[in-house]
């Protein structure tokens, strides 16, 4: 994808310093299964998300399906490009 694996690094540790984020949108570029694991780690972190915006592939759908069973915050939710959901 076009962030990279550095790239989205570097959003989901600038993420996790913010207290005020409700919308993540990158649904744009197609996020690896390595990605998508470093979106779901940041995802504990940010409760004020109320949407997320997020293309994934293979399994990735699944990880952060897991990543947001306990969030309480969150109420819109798309995923696509995969297969496992």
């Amino acid at each position: 994808n076009s962030l990279g694996d550095d790239g989205v690094k570097i959003l989901c540790d600038s993420l996790k310093k913010s207290s005020g984020l409700t919308v993540l949108d990158i649904y744009g570029p197609t996020m690896d299964l390595e990605q998508c694991k470093k979106i779901a780690e940041m995802l504990d972190r940010v409760p004020s998300l109320k949407s997320l915006m997020l293309a994934c592939e293979g399994d990735g759908a699944e990880i952060i399906c897991r990543a947001l069973e306990h969030n309480k915050n969150l109420r819109e939710l798309l995923l696509d490009y995969n297969q496992s959901i």
